[in-house]
């Protein structure tokens, strides 16, 4: 292990906001992004969603990617196909958690975990592409 310093500069900002254009059934949308470029750069395809682009009612045009939050999962499963379109990651698969403020967590292991219904944890890992 080294003693380098690290250069502040260099992480000052790591978030930046992206607006994509993805396609839809009915013509095109803007999906916003934040994407951390630190781990952009070390190779990780990475971003947070925000509420722009989607097709659920609430507010309106909403981006919700969770199948728990009550919306219709057809909805869901569009924003989620949009989301990964922006991100360039179509193949990719989505997993999430109900997160719980607690110190749980889940290695996912395998790719039927990833299928498996959502895990109440506050983190999850996994060595899986």
């Amino acid at each position: 292990m080294t003693d380098e310093l690290i250069d502040d500069e260099e992480f000052a900002e790591p978030f930046v906001m992206r607006e994509r254009d993805v396609e839809t059934p009915t013509g095109k949308a803007r999906i916003a992004l934040l994407v951390c470029e630190p781990l952009e750069q070390a190779g990780f395809v990475n971003a947070f969603s925000t509420r722009v682009g989607g097709t659920s009612l609430v507010p309106k045009d909403d981006l919700n990617l969770a199948h728990f939050k009550g919306d219709d999962p057809a909805n869901v499963t569009e924003n989620r196909r949009r989301f990964l379109q922006a991100l360039g990651a179509e193949r990719a698969t989505i997993v999430t958690a109900r997160q719980t403020h607690s110190s749980e967590r889940v290695m996912i292991e395998t790719p039927a975990l990833a299928r498996d219904p959502q895990p109440e944890c506050d983190a999850m890992t996994t060595r899986l592409r």
